[in-house]
């Protein structure tokens, strides 16, 4: 949940400055906490890759497999986590931004869009940009067009294809190349979130 869903009516005349100085806190915590996690199944995963090259039953190989995609999952939703707490920081940077410039938001056209959006297409434009950096950089016109975009969602490979991924790995994996394999697979993992993310903006 945003913080523009507790809030009925206009946000930009509710909301206080303060209040939201202590939501950037308490997501700045969350996030904290949420790292701390993410680096934790990091090193159990690279663990799991040293344990399971070194094994020569197939039905260990299968343990240690699905253990790999039960972190790699928890990892993908601590990621997706992750991004979502850094839009709701940009959200309440940009909501603090227009408190503040509400003037300038006005006579460049901005703040009669932004006050017309619902509050699901307001946090979605809120948590895209920068106002801030944007205005500054002369960008006005692509943030009034931006304000109607709309995002969507990708299906997930299915599960046996994933674990016959890691069989496939655990098959070959030696313990002496078992952190450089890790250290590819948390990297192609990070790249297929992020094309992902890409193709949800499109």
């Amino acid at each position: 949940m945003g913080i523009l869903d507790k809030i009925k009516g206009n946000p930009f005349e509710k909301l206080k400055k303060d209040d939201l100085i202590a939501e950037r806190i308490r997501l700045e915590r969350e996030e904290k906490l949420r790292i701390a996690k993410v680096d934790k199944a990091s090193q159990q995963f690279r663990a799991l890759i040293k344990q399971g090259s070194g094994e020569s039953s197939e039905a260990k190989k299968r343990s240690t497999a699905r253990q790999m995609l039960r972190l790699e999952r928890e990892m993908a939703l601590d990621d997706k986590y992750l991004k979502n707490i850094n839009d709701q920081l940009r959200v309440v940077d940009n909501l603090v931004f227009t408190q503040e410039s509400q003037e300038l938001l006005a006579h460049k056209g901005i703040m009669t869009k932004l006050t017309k959006l619902p509050a699901s297409k307001l946090e979605k434009f809120l948590a895209q940009v920068n106002l801030q950096n944007e205005i500054a950089k002369g960008n006005v016109d692509n943030l009034l067009e931006m304000l109607d975009g709309e995002l969507g969602l990708l299906a997930k490979p299915k599960e046996d294809e994933e674990i016959k991924r890691y069989m496939d790995v655990l098959e070959t994996a030696n313990e002496a190349e078992a952190e450089q394999i890790a250290e590819r697979l948390l990297k192609e993992r990070v790249a297929r979130e992020r094309e992902e993310e890409e193709l949800e903006t499109l």
